[in-house]
């Protein structure tokens, strides 16, 4: 996989247009990891769509995305690839609509996992006033969101303490 890889960066480089769908064509025959795969097709500019199951891949496996594998997909792909595992492990509703995944964790959890997945030094902060605000539809679970098909989307998320607040987009 290794050399098949050297000859498709050459022939990217070298504008070799024959030679990088020969080594593509190799490529698609082998087996490797998603994220490497996506990163290599990426950074050399090719077809988006052979990168489908890798995509597949890394939204069905178990583990999110570790801060490795982030740095090396890109912001952008993170991003996109944490919002579908968000939405295929939400609830699918009659109409369409998906209920994204309920808070499952205590004031206290949230706190840890927080200050463990940024690094951060714990805090003395209450979070459950953060937990209980999350909007609940008359049958008390969180509100439904509809994602029409085809349809291309981009959405922040904001948490707040107190005065101060966080924006992830």
């Amino acid at each position: 996989m290794k050399e098949w890889a050297s000859i498709l960066r050459l022939a990217h480089i070298w504008e070799f247009e024959e030679v990088k769908e020969l080594a593509v064509r190799e490529l698609e025959k082998m087996e490797f990891h998603p994220v490497k795969k996506i990163a290599l097709y990426q950074q050399l500019s090719i077809d988006r769509n052979l990168l489908f199951h890798s995509y597949a891949d890394l939204c069905c496996r178990e583990s999110p995305i570790t801060p490795d594998e982030g740095k090396a997909l890109g912001l952008e792909t993170t991003l996109h690839i944490m919002r579908a595992r968000e939405i295929a492990r939400g609830q699918r509703l009659d109409d369409g609509g998906v209920t994204p995944s309920p808070l499952n964790v205590t004031s206290k959890d949230l706190g840890s996992l927080i200050s463990g997945t940024f690094n951060l030094s714990p805090l003395d902060i209450d979070l459950g006033p953060l937990i209980s605000a999350v909007p609940k539809s008359a049958t008390g679970s969180p509100h439904a969101f509809r994602f029409p098909p085809g349809e291309r989307y981009e959405f922040a998320i904001y948490i707040f303490f107190g005065d101060q607040s966080i924006i992830l987009v």
